[in-house]
Parts: C-alpha cells; sequence; structure tokens
C-alpha cells in the first residue's frame, strides 16, 4: 500500500506540465486583478481630486500656472498634470509641463460630467480624465496610461499561459505585447458594459518553463513532500480571496443590501414619531455582516452610492407597508456629503417620491459632521431642493465632528441628532461632556430646532432627557434595529 502511494506521488509529481498551467493561470489571474484595482484606484482618486478643486478665481493663476494645482498633482501619484481648459485652451495649469487640448481630441462619455480624452500631441497619445463644469473643464494627465491609434488604452507595467478574467474598469485596454523571460501579451475580448471589460492573457513558452522545473530538480527521497506542498500551493491559489471591491459589487448585483429600522419614540406619549433606516448587508446565505465592516470602505471606494440608491427604494416601499403615507411619521436615511452634492440625487430622489406618490414629509435626509462638505453654499442650494419639497434635513452626531455650528447657520437643518456619546454623559460624574450636551440642548431650544436623542439605553437617561426637554427617543431602551418585516410585527404588538 506505501509502495502504491510512493508511486502515486512520483506519477503526481511527473506530471507537472498540467499543474504548471494551473500555476501560470493564477499567476495571469493575479496580475489582471492587480490591473484592474490599479485603474479603478487611478480613477476614483483622481475623480475625487478634481472634484475636490474650487473655481478658477480661487486657483489664483498667474501666467497661466496655479500654486494650488501643482500640490495637488504631487499629492495624487497617478497624475503628471492637471489642468483647467476653456474650448480645450488651457487657461490654467499646474507647472510647466504642458499638453496641447486641441490636438485632436476625442472624447470617451464616462457619464454627463465626466469624459475620458485621448489627446495626441505628438507621437504619443495621452489619456486624460476630464470634469465639465458649466463652459470649463477641468482635467488632470494620467501617469504611465497612454492611447494606441484606435483610441483604447494600454498600460506600461503589464507583464505576466493563457487566462481569461473579468473585472469592473473605466478604461479601454490596448492589446499589447512585451519582450523577454516573462513576455505577456493581453487582448481586449469584450465589453458587458460600458465600464466592463473582458481580457485575456497570454504569455510565451519562456514563461511556462518557469513552471515546469518546479519540483524536477528534487530528489526522489523528497518527491512526495515536494507533490504535497506543491498541491497545497494549488489549493490556496484557487482558493484566493476576493477583494471587498468585488464582494460588494456582487451584493449589489444580487440586491443584498436590506435596510433595518430602529424607531424613535416619544418619551411622553410612548407613541412612535418615525424611524432611522440603517443599512444592513445581508449575505445570500443569511449571514449579516455588521455596517462597521463595509460602510468605510464604500464611502472611500465610491460605492455608496449605489448603496443608498438601493436602500431608498427599499425604504419607500417599506414605508407604503407600514401605512406612513400621509401621516406625521417619517423615515430618515442617512446620506453622505459626496451624494448630496451630485446633481442627479435630488432629482431623483423627488421622481421616485412622485411616482409612489409620497409626500416629502414622510422622509427625511441625515447628514453627519464626521464627513465634510467641502462648499456650504453649494450644500446649502442642494439641500434646499429637498426641503423645498417637504423633505427634512437632520444633523446626525451633533457635536462630535468638524461642521460645527457652521452648518446648522449656513444649512437648512431642521432637527439636531444628539449622539450617544452625550447621552452617556448623563449617568457620569465630572463628565465635561454633560456640559456640552447643555449647551447643544439649549442652543437647539433657542433656534427652534427638534431634537432627537441617539443610542438610549436606560430608562434613567429617558428620564434625565425628559427633564431637559428632550422628548425624542431612540435606541435599545426601547427597540433594537429590526428588519421590516420583524418591525411590522413590533408596531402592531405595540399598538395592540
Amino acid at each position: 500500500m506505501l509502495t502504491f502511494a510512493v508511486m502515486f506521488v512520483l506519477c503526481l509529481v511527473l506530471s507537472l506540465p498540467s499543474m504548471d498551467k494551473v500555476l501560470a493561470r493564477h499567476r495571469l489571474a493575479a496580475e489582471a486583478e492587480d490591473l484592474f484595482d490599479g485603474f479603478n484606484e487611478a480613477i476614483a482618486t483622481t475623480k475625487r481630486d478634481l472634484a475636490g478643486l474650487p473655481s478658477l478665481e480661487t486657483l489664483h493663476c498667474q501666467n497661466g500656472m496655479s500654486e494650488l494645482l501643482a500640490q495637488k498633482r504631487f499629492q495624487n501619484p497617478f497624475v503628471d498634470w492637471a489642468a483647467i481648459s476653456r474650448n480645450d485652451e488651457v487657461v490654467c495649469r499646474s507647472g510647466l509641463v504642458w499638453v496641447d487640448m486641441k490636438a485632436d481630441p476625442r472624447r470617451l462619455a464616462l457619464d454627463d460630467t465626466w469624459s475620458i480624452l485621448a489627446i495626441n500631441p505628438g507621437k504619443t497619445t495621452y489619456a486624460i480624465l476630464e470634469q465639465k463644469r458649466g463652459e470649463l473643464r477641468y482635467v488632470a494627465l494620467f501617469s504611465g496610461i497612454i492611447f494606441d491609434s484606435s483610441g483604447r488604452l494600454g498600460c506600461d507595467r503589464c507583464a505576466t499561459h493563457e487566462t481569461t478574467t473579468h473585472g469592473n474598469i473605466e478604461l479601454f485596454l490596448k492589446p499589447t505585447e512585451l519582450n523577454g523571460p516573462e513576455a505577456v501579451s493581453y487582448t481586449n475580448t469584450g465589453f458587458v458594459s460600458p465600464y466592463e471589460v473582458s481580457l485575456t492573457l497570454r504569455a510565451n513558452q519562456e514563461f511556462l518553463d518557469r513552471f515546469k522545473t518546479q519540483g524536477r530538480i528534487v530528489d526522489v527521497g523528497l518527491a512526495t513532500l515536494a507533490g504535497l506542498i506543491a498541491g497545497l500551493l494549488v489549493y490556496i491559489l484557487l482558493a484566493r480571496k476576493r477583494s471587498l471591491s468585488y464582494l460588494i459589487g456582487q451584493g449589489i448585483r444580487g440586491d443584498e443590501f436590506v435596510p433595518f429600522y430602529q424607531p424613535v419614540i416619544d418619551s411622553r406619549k410612548g407613541s412612535v414619531l418615525g424611524a432611522e433606516a440603517l443599512i444592513r448587508w445581508q449575505s445570500k446565505d443569511g449571514k449579516l455582516i455588521p455596517p462597521g465592516q463595509f460602510i468605510a470602505y464604500a464611502e472611500e471606494h465610491e460605492l455608496i452610492g449605489p448603496i443608498t440608491d438601493l436602500l431608498t427604494k427599499k425604504v419607500l416601499a417599506d414605508l407604503l407597508a407600514f401605512g406612513w403615507k400621509d401621516t406625521d411619521r417619517r423615515i430618515s436615511i442617512n446620506v453622505t456629503p459626496e451624494l448630496i452634492m451630485e446633481t442627479e440625487f435630488c432629482r431623483k430622489l423627488l421622481e421616485r417620491l412622485q411616482k409612489q406618490d409620497i409626500p416629502g414629509k414622510n422622509l427625511a435626509i441625515e447628514i453627519t459632521e464626521r464627513r465634510q462638505f467641502k462648499n456650504l453654499p453649494e450644500a446649502r442650494s442642494a439641500l434646499s431642493c429637498m426641503v423645498d419639497a417637504g423633505i427634512r434635513v437632520e444633523l446626525d452626531d451633533a457635536g462630535t465632528g468638524f461642521g460645527g455650528f457652521s452648518y446648522i447657520q449656513e444649512l437648512p437643518i431642521s432637527t439636531l441628532k444628539i449622539d450617544k456619546m452625550f447621552v452617556d454623559a448623563l449617568l457620569a460624574t465630572g463628565d465635561m461632556k454633560r456640559s456640552v450636551l447643555d449647551s447643544i440642548i439649549e442652543f437647539a431650544k433657542s433656534a427652534q430646532l427638534d431634537m432627537v436623542a441617539e443610542g438610549v439605553e436606560q430608562q434613567e437617561q429617558v428620564d434625565r432627557l425628559r427633564e431637559a426637554g428632550v422628548y425624542a427617543i431612540q435606541g435599545y431602551v426601547y427597540a433594537h434595529p429590526m428588519s421590516a418585516k420583524d418591525f411590522m410585527r413590533w408596531m402592531a404588538d405595540r399598538e395592540i
């Protein structure tokens, strides 16, 4: 039996050419994943930096150059040059590097605001990201990304037996062949949507030979050990963990993000004033993934928009199921400043309310001090679009961030949500946060703002808040966040 086992392992080791191909394929798949991630990061980072640039007047261009643009360029490793143009004429740039924007520009529109440009001032065709702002165009020249003559994009670091992989990128790749011991060609084999591309990566024989030599240099006494190690390595490669971005994208497409509802109670009457919709990720196996494991990542990688869109659609459907339409009850949803500043956000939200015949008063938008509005006048204008339709604006985590009272003075806020850290101070001795809480309450009263206390867990806290004039209570003292079905059962039991 032992001889048979040894002979089996020896035959397995001697048949390594097929296993070498598996290793090579997975090596290429990893290279392709890195390539996708690099392009995605370049686009996302550059979008963020361009969108964060102030107006042309604020950039203080002198002799066609701006020191602020130069600083932005050195902070972003994917950008070689940034500029502002009008009618494809550069009016302000980041430094001495010059790209002629009129050199046969070809545009690939990503949406109404963003485009990819191919600029051909000479022998090289450059890739440029462009943001449209009225008659102005804010542009950035990508580092290490070039166009070929057909207008597709390629990269200068792609190195890597044949495999086909799939990913979300916002660029078109040009067919490329490299020379050397690890020469690899990759080909754009098809599009699934404007931002999805399928790649086929092919390596030459020299690349494959590196894998064929594995295990051939060990003696017969180590053949079994070599076979086990090789098998374990293949298993590890096959079980390679997918990126969080991919998993979140799969979750969005699989409709896995759902709202959980935590009620807001009037402590004087015990009546339900409304609820806050809290996002939860419910995977296909029924497991709930806590928001702390994906919210911050989704915000930083521009994935929070599709999640919020999915959440809003479900919240409006649940609001109708709760029977809250045309009542004084409302559901609040959390929206990041970046989403509010998007020109289409308010329009899409109002269209949904109108389509489902839901009054704006049944919905509230929660913003937080912990994420900053970069331009308060523009933020006020964006929020006023919703306020005019009856949607209330609530300031979440009041007193914990850097917006401070400037948010209350500049933005159309109607409600302050008192953070749990201040509620906990009610029962503490000598806690400085208690004085901050008193100031927040007094300010809200003088400014005639409504107040909601969050994170309330004990009846004694409810009593002290009531004495201070805070009656709207949200927290475990009344209920944990619940699914829509559980929330309806909870409401029915409470009304009985």
